[in-house]
């Protein structure tokens, strides 16, 4: 048998998750038996001109299954294994190549491999067991005892640590020559549980047990209804810390027994059983330290960039919309709409990730033609305005810059900002249902 690893560096949208961490528990349980070797695959992710391609490995098992091997996966790592002959191998791999390269992947493979460390589990075939893997430059670093975390990460976390070396080691010599440099660092930051090795229970039933259990299984899924389903849970996060007395718990669901009583319209969306709390970890020193320090530096490198850089193309300077700033990015505006005969004045926020000009624009489009009459509240406000032959102008300005929506940190401090000065401002043309809106530039 042949096992392969494959380690695409490629940009993936959704990654794909077919087996968990633990992957010796998996498709490679009986992977064990010497006349096996590795197939070690790297591949490297290529633009072709000026396309970018997405892959995904799922797609790519998809064009792998005529050449008779298995892979397992884990997000972007992949273990491949065939039992093959080496020169079979060979010609796999030949094979292998052409399909890599339709998805835009450069891919180096090296065969017959005896030892092959895939995610923290190595394989080795010359004795025929698996132990833990660990880089050789990496430090162990585990939170202490007495640390401002929830007491529920504290007390899991040496009994999570024992579970994975347990599952990972072949025996019990393995376990306990792994867990040494984790039982130190353990150690050195207050935790005194003792790292112990866990039999694994050997499945020991017969193919004749197995089928009756299949068939009574089979039974019990008819009998049940299979539209059953699942109920939606909402999670609140509030932040743990130690210097809070105060039950948190206790203090929110009371709360919400109370403005949601059972003879409450919205009783059924929002109770005990459809709202459940978790605490969330704050920032530690190094990490407030290090972001306000990285705030820092793209203030004064943004500072920087703009004062090289033109902030407006319009050509006529003092007609410019944002007074010579139409090219400002990723903010929050303001539009004033007054009507020349009664002095009525009503507002308008809006963001746009986009220059402010490109928002613009749209803006007066939409106030040109009128099939884009409803394109927002406020082209509508304009047209109605029209309609009735009223005068008006536009006024517009910047309340806030705000970056959008990022995939680190899984935030839209732009959409967060526009539905607070909604708020706190209480513009007259937005709408109450654009504050419970979802983020759009979640979905680029």
């Amino acid at each position: 048998m042949r096992i392969g690893r494959a380690v695409l560096t490629t940009d993936f949208k959704q990654p794909t998750r077919e087996h968990d961490g633990n992957v010796c528990g998996s498709i490679f349980r009986n992977w064990f038996h010497y006349f096996y070797s590795f197939l070690d695959l790297l591949s490297r992710f290529s633009r072709t001109r000026s396309e970018t391609r997405c892959v995904s490995l799922r797609s790519l098992i998809s064009q792998l299954q005529h050449l008779d091997i298995k892979v397992g996966l884990y997000r972007d790592d992949g273990l491949a294994v065939t039992n093959q002959s080496p020169q079979q191998t060979e010609k796999i791999k030949k094979k292998m190549c052409p399909i890599f390269r339709d998805n835009g992947l450069n891919i180096t493979i090296q065969a017959n491999q005896k030892i092959v460390d895939f995610l923290d589990v190595t394989f080795n075939l010359h004795t025929g067991l698996h132990k833990p893997y660990k880089k050789p430059n990496d430090s162990i670093t585990y939170i202490h005892r007495e640390s401002n975390h929830p007491p529920s990460i504290i007390k899991n976390l040496p009994q999570s640590i024992e579970k994975r070396l347990t599952n990972n080691s072949s025996n019990e010599k393995i376990f306990e020559d792994a867990a040494i440099p984790y039982h130190e660092a353990l150690k050195k930051n207050g935790h005194v549980m003792a790292l112990k090795y866990a039999e694994k229970k050997t499945n020991t039933t017969t193919k004749n047990e197995k089928k009756r259990k299949e068939t009574a299984n089979e039974e019990t899924k008819e009998t049940k209804t299979t539209n059953k389903r699942k109920r939606r849970i909402t999670w609140f996060n509030p932040p743990y810390s130690k210097n809070v007395s105060s039950n948190i718990d206790k203090n929110f669901f009371d709360l919400l027994n109370s403005c949601f009583p059972p003879n409450h319209k919205l009783h059924k969306i929002i109770n005990k059983n459809t709202v459940k709390l978790s605490y969330s970890c704050t920032p530690n020193i190094k990490q407030i330290i290090s972001s306000h320090n990285k705030r820092i530096i793209n203030e004064s490198s943004s500072s920087n960039k703009a004062s090289t850089t033109k902030l407006c193309y319009c050509r006529d300077k003092p007609s410019c919309p944002l007074q010579e700033k139409c090219l400002e990015q990723s903010l929050v505006y303001q539009a004033t709409v007054s009507e020349t005969n009664t002095n009525k004045i009503d507002t308008y926020i809006g963001i746009t990730e986009n220059t402010f000009k490109t928002r613009f624009n749209q803006h007066m489009s939409s106030f040109r033609l009128h099939h884009k009459k409803s394109a927002t509240a406020l082209s509508e406000h304009v047209w109605k305005l029209k309609d009735n032959k009223k005068d008006f102008k536009i006024s517009w300005e910047i309340i806030k810059k705000s970056a959008a929506y990022s995939t680190k940190t899984k935030k839209c401090n732009l959409c967060l900002s526009e539905k607070y000065f909604i708020l706190e401002k209480k513009p007259t043309l937005n709408k109450r249902k654009e504050i419970l809106s979802t983020c759009m530039h979640t979905k680029k």
